[in-house]
């Protein structure tokens, strides 16, 4: 299998959240650009946040960073990147949070019943 329970619970909720983001975004720009530099480096910022706190919030600067590159290249709109860095930041941080807190305690239930 590819993962086991000894891996950390902090990774594997890091890693449901990353997939979570890529299928929600995959879905969203069906309908809408977004822009998913931004959506990854806020799902990077809201990680990190969780992880080691409120020191994380010192990269909230390379968000900002990248957000003005993508809009001067002319890849995205300010609406753009503002969605896909809000998008990566509350999706990862929602999907983080009930995984660590729910969603390991049952993935290892159902783990349990079929072996």
């Amino acid at each position: 299998f590819f993962f086991s329970f000894s891996t950390s619970r902090a990774l594997l909720a890091s890693t449901f959240a990353a997939m979570v983001v890529a299928v929600g975004l995959g879905l969203l720009t069906l309908r809408h650009k977004v822009s998913y530099h931004l959506a990854g480096l806020g799902g990077v910022l809201s990680i990190a946040t969780a992880l080691v706190g409120l020191p994380a919030v010192l990269f909230l600067p390379l968000l900002v960073l990248v957000a003005y590159s993508r809009t001067r290249l002319g890849a995205h709109t300010w609406l753009e990147v503002t969605v896909g860095g809000a998008f990566g930041i509350i999706t990862t941080a929602v999907a983080y949070r009930w995984f660590h807190d729910s969603g390991y305690a049952l993935l290892r239930m159902v783990w349990d019943v079929s072996r």
